[in-house]
């Protein structure tokens, strides 16, 4: 009570002087000394006049009498951008992704205090704000918010520099509250220098401690928590920070509140002044290191919140990082993180100047555009406005950058967004590193201390040129590295954007301890450059295909075949175990021999090559059975990233699975085989691994895909068989890249000859000439500038004079990856695959209809080229995204592409089973609720795609099928479902999930219950195989959804051991452009296609459709307790 007391007076105060600030604020400007008011934010970086050509700044404009400056973001389900600001005032602006942006400004709250923070939920938006996280509604629907509840107030508020920063709402819908002390070095105020976890009941409790002045909080792209932190006592600079239960961040001007917070534990040591924090982590258990330190001056003076890129590409090549703006520079930065022997560290890169004001917060828009807000009021900025919005946006161009930085055992992995010229990406003297750390004390900021320059031992530069691995004489913990690679030149001559980053290194990971044919990868590498289209190897020496490795698996009960190359005519004997072929090479000087089929056997073979001069030995291989891995980023998602990855990586000691990460080639002509030595970054993920069969260890498996090893593991659990598991999957692919183009060309699909007609009309337009011409003209002007500013011109420079294919060979190019990366691996015997993918052809106006044609026939080709047209091929349905579909916000969810996606993965499934496919399998993962499009439970869906395969190829009796739909009965006012076997709600309650509609096509969610035997006389006796659905609202239903959105409300499960969900699926055939007719009277402007115009519309239309049906279950709850009939 007396906490609530003393804001009340406070905010009186503020409310009696408020009027006379600005006039104080503007008396102490004018008379000022000028020094104060033009105080030397530091040096600029210099390249803000080259950053504008790849990204461009765009002044969004405000209304006149608005003064909005911008502390929060949040993007709403209709697409339209919430702002928060200083005065307290919360905005929804429309049309901030137009080309030339004009946006209407809603005001939709006011009477807040500094808001910096804002998350949606459901109906609502959490606001937080210095002295509250409140809950703000529109309950009438006038579109201004008419109720303001607070969620948590569990803190003090009582100075100006108390501010309180809001993270989202996490997957189990708590948010967490960074608080700021009381100015640098006291925590007057309750919980102070705190992070508060506030859960969705309000329950409010103190989750870590010791922040000085945070500037924003929120998830990483692992969903890992962290807050900026700024530059002050007890922090030389500014900093990202990880943030665990208990964690202590530093600064010890909180300790006197924790007996208050018991959930803290007990009181952290003292720091000791003038210490290193890597010295004092070691005393006190709770001190949690800097993530990444952002040095001051040269990367900021003051960062506040950051927003993470899931904008799948559209913004450039830096998807999953974390971009940070910086109040007092006015200037936006990348960050990226990695954990290493359990602690977060990363690297931190310049990325932009040039914005108007200093900034507050920013945030990525629906279309893939980063905004910043913020103002000037307050601290000194460089920024010339009082305060502004702006758009940052990718012109498509791309920038030679370092994309990532990530820690070796020895040195470093630098990944760029183009290749490197290889002589000068070679040379250790390209690579200028330095080193300092900071003292550990209670003074204001402090210097870099222990400079010193650690040598570069070695630089081995990827054949394609997108990465650099960097050997150092020493590594320290407790250092921050800075990289200066001003001598890098791109293959097109190009400078680098930003020649610096900053790494700060927390841990040294353990060297890896890896069995290979050192003479197969080192002395035969089949791909020496980018360049190469295919992959023979050139040096006339003895080779085998790359397939072929140490510690690889064999498939059992198959021949095995085994081939390569070598001179022509030269003799080739090849020993498998005890049997042995001899066989010359071809003219072509290909060569192949095939051994009589093994059983399984976990006693390791050797095989042998011996050639004229040549003899290559492969050692440690098993035969047991191979599964390839397809798809795209949620196949790929790597262990370490999945929700109890951890834990089972912790276990991952099998020496009889193996792995293997198949690489990609792009370009139409088809491929025969792929280098080893193989790293690629593109723009949904860095890529580390490089292709060669490694035994199963924690350290091996690491990086491999999540749902992979869980399925070979428990295969390998449940038979004993040895395992190899085959990686071909890749983030941010379409369908048609993994289908032969001859056979898509056959398909009579609408949807798919206009993607083809588009891709050929890119590639016939692309003129190679005038894109050298293009790169020579940018070749010469930088060596005349570098003439004119008598710097030096690098001895290695080379004028371009390649042309390069340009579109016809990106990766998503029809055809493209399966002739790129399928066909490196044809001939190949594999027990099978398993498949999953979708979301890059849901971001397509009727994807499902192109999905629908091509995928049988992908599947076919597949099993052509790997020689078993009965391959087994399990199918993974499409995964979840965006905010979970809710009874009161039941309509606007079924508007998704991917739904649709989603129902072709199961139809396909069920199609082929029917034409006598035994080999075809299904396994669901839509009711792994997650909003992220990466959502990171994987481990049952590993799981049940592992039981498809269990129950049918190894004659497991296990189920795997989810509840079949056996029939589906129209009667008078119900629909009947008969399923194949008991199906309940997950964790009891009614069956949620069921939509209905009549003829008019306009559904409401429906009332499900099981079928009662006694039909109402005396003790119900259920039917728990069949369902019966209605609506008062309804009273004549022809059709039903089931889970029918993206991320659904579901909750049927098959009632045996393995819980299995009824899946997405419905009786009706309305696309879309059917929905927007029926809910909005008008047809799409393109016959069958829906634009995004039409679709917000649609959304809005059924949002209108939802509150209808509210308030009429609302006024019939009032009627049945007034003893009234309300009607329909």
């Amino acid at each position: 009570m007396n906490r609530s007391k003393s804001k009340c007076w406070i905010a009186n105060a503020c409310c009696w002087f408020a009027p006379i600030i600005p006039l104080a604020v503007f008396i102490v400007c004018i008379f000022m000394p000028h020094s104060l008011l033009a105080e030397d934010v530091g040096e600029r970086w210099g390249t803000e006049e080259r950053e504008r050509e790849y990204y461009p700044i765009v002044n969004i404009p405000m209304p006149k009498d608005a003064v909005i400056e911008a502390g929060a973001f949040a993007t709403l389900p209709d697409g339209r951008i919430a702002v928060g600001t200083r005065h307290g005032e919360i905005y929804f602006l429309d049309g901030i992704d137009a080309k030339k942006p004009n946006p209407t400004y809603h005001r939709f709250a006011t009477g807040l205090d500094e808001i910096f923070g804002l998350a949606w939920e459901k109906d609502s938006l959490r606001v937080t704000q210095s002295c509250e996280l409140t809950r703000v509604r529109d309950t009438n629907g006038d579109g201004v918010a008419d109720r303001f509840e607070t969620l948590s107030d569990d803190w003090g508020y009582a100075n100006y520099h108390e501010y309180a920063f809001g993270s989202q709402v996490d997957r189990e819908g708590n948010q967490f509250v960074a608080l700021g002390l009381s100015a640098s070095y006291h925590s007057h105020a309750w919980n102070r220098g705190f992070i508060m976890k506030v859960a969705p009941d309000g329950k409010t409790t103190a989750f870590a401690s010791g922040l000085r002045s945070p500037g924003g909080i929120g998830f990483d792209e692992h969903d890992a928590l962290f807050y900026v932190e700024s530059q002050g006592p007890w922090n030389c600079s500014c900093s990202l920070k990880a943030v665990a239960p208990q964690s202590f961040h530093g600064h010890p001007a909180s300790f006197h509140w924790y007996p208050y917070s018991p959930e803290l534990g007990p009181i952290p040591e003292m720091p000791k002044p003038g210490s290193r924090i890597v010295l004092e982590k070691k005393r006190i258990k709770q001190l949690t290191p800097y993530a990444v330190i952002f040095p001051y001056v040269r990367m900021g003076r003051s960062i506040t919140a950051f927003s993470v890129d899931r904008t799948g590409g559209k913004f450039g090549p830096f998807e999953n990082q974390m971009f940070l703006g910086d109040y007092t520079q006015s200037i936006l930065m990348r960050a990226t993180t990695e954990q290493v022997n359990g602690v977060w560290q990363g690297a931190c890169y310049p990325f932009r100047e040039g914005i108007s004001t200093g900034i507050l917060n920013v945030e990525f828009t629906p279309e893939g555009n980063l905004v910043s807000g913020g103002t000037n009021r307050g601290w000194p900025v460089r920024g010339i406005k009082p305060f502004a919005l702006e758009r940052v946006e990718w012109s498509g161009k791309m920038p030679f950058e370092i994309n990532r930085i990530t820690i070796e055992p020895d040195g470093f992995q630098i990944t760029f967004t183009k290749p490197v010229e290889p002589v000068t990406g070679s040379s250790p003297a390209s690579y200028s590193i330095s080193a300092f750390t900071h003292p550990y004390h209670g003074a204001y900021g402090g210097p870099e201390i222990e400079k010193k320059s650690p040598a570069v031992k070695k630089v081995v530069l990827a054949p394609d040129g997108l990465s650099a691995k960097i050997s150092l004489e020493e590594l320290e913990q407790g250092f921050v590295y800075e990289f200066d690679l001003v001598r890098l030149r791109s293959r097109d001559s190009e400078e680098l954007l930003h020649r610096n980053a900053f790494y700060t290194v927390n841990e040294v990971p353990a060297k890896r301890n890896v069995l290979v044919s050192t003479k197969a990868i080192d002395e035969n590498p089949l791909v020496p450059g980018e360049d190469r289209i295919d992959t023979p190897d050139i040096s006339d020496g003895l080779c085998v295909h790359n397939l072929f490795q140490s510690n690889m698996v064999v498939q059992r009960d198959r021949p095995i075949p085994v081939w390569g190359w070598a001179s022509p005519g030269e003799q080739v004997t090849v020993t498998l175990g005890e049997e042995s072929r001899v066989i010359k090479a071809a003219a072509d000087r290909t060569w192949k021999v095939e051994f009589s089929p093994m059983p399984a056997s976990t006693n390791p073979r050797s095989i042998v090559v011996q050639g004229k001069d040549a003899k290559i030995e492969l050692t440690n291989i098993l035969v047991g059975d191979v599964w390839l891995l397809g798809g795209q980023s949620n196949m790929e998602f790597e262990l370490h990233k999945v929700e109890e990855g951890p834990l089972e990586i912790l276990s991952a000691n099998f020496d009889q699975i193996r792995l293997f990460t198949v690489p990609q080639l792009n370009g139409p002509e088809t491929k025969t085989s792929f280098p080893r030595q193989y790293q690629w970054n593109d723009f949904f993920s860095q890529h580390f691994r490089q292709g060669y069969w490694d035994v199963c260890t924690p350290e091996s498996v690491r990086d491999m895909s999540g749902i992979g090893y869980v399925f070979g593991r428990r295969i390998h659990m449940a038979t004993r068989v040895p395992i190899g598991i085959m990686d071909v999957s890749r983030g941010g692919t379409t369908l048609a890249a993994w289908t032969p183009i001859e056979v898509l060309t056959k398909i009579n699909s609408p949807e798919l000859q206009s993607t083809l007609l588009d891709w050929d009309t890119r590639v016939a337009e692309f003129d190679p000439q005038k894109d050298l011409e293009r790169r020579i003209k940018q070749f010469d002007e930088r060596e005349a500038n570098l003439k004119a500013q008598g710097k030096p011109i690098p001895k290695n420079r080379k004028r371009p004079n390649e042309l390069l294919p340009g579109p016809a060979v990106d990766m998503n190019r029809p055809g493209n990856l399966f002739a790129g990366t399928i066909s490196t691996i044809a001939g190949l015997p594999v027990k099978g695959a398993i498949w999953h993918q979708g979301y890059n052809d849901a971001l397509q106006p009727n994807g499902h209809k192109l999905y629908a044609a091509v995928f049988p026939e992908m599947i076919k080709a597949w099993r052509s080229v790997l020689n078993d047209p009965n391959m087994p091929f399990g199918i993974i349905t499409q995964e979840t995204q965006d905010q979970p579909q809710t009874l009161e916000n039941f309509l606007p969810p079924m508007v998704d592409e991917g739904v649709y996606i989603r129902e072709v993965h199961y139809q396909t499934f069920l199609k082929l089973r029917d034409q006598g496919d035994k080999n075809i399998g299904y396994a669901s993962s839509f009711d792994q609720h997650r909003a992220w499009y990466h959502p990171q439970i994987k481990v049952p869906v590993g799981e049940r795609i592992a039981k498809w395969a269990l129950a049918t190829q190894y004659g497991k009796s296990i189920r795997w099928l989810p509840p079949q739909l056996q029939e589906c009965k129209i009667e008078p006012g119900k629909i009947t479902l008969k399923l194949d076997t008991w199906a309940i709600p997950f964790h009891d309650g009614p069956i949620q999930g069921f939509a209905i509609a009549g003829k008019d096509g306009r559904f409401q969610p429906a009332k499900a219950v099981w079928l009662d035997k006694n039909e109402g006389k005396g003790e119900p006796n259920w039917e728990r195989s069949t369902i019966v659905l209605s609506s008062e609202l309804v009273p004549e239903p022809i059709y039903f959804r089931y889970a029918w959105a993206r991320n659904p409300l579901e909750n049927l499960k098959s009632s045996e051991n393995a819980g299995l969900p009824f899946d997405t699926q419905r009786n009706d055939s309305f696309s879309l452009a059917d929905m927007v007719e029926i809910y909005t009277g008008k047809k799409t402007t393109t016959p069958g296609v829906i634009s995004p115009k039409e679709s917000r519309e649609l959304v809005q239309a059924l949002q209108a459709e939802d509150k209808k049906r509210r308030f009429f279950e609302a006024r019939k709850l009032l009627d049945e307790k007034s003893g009234f009939s309300s009607g329909r």
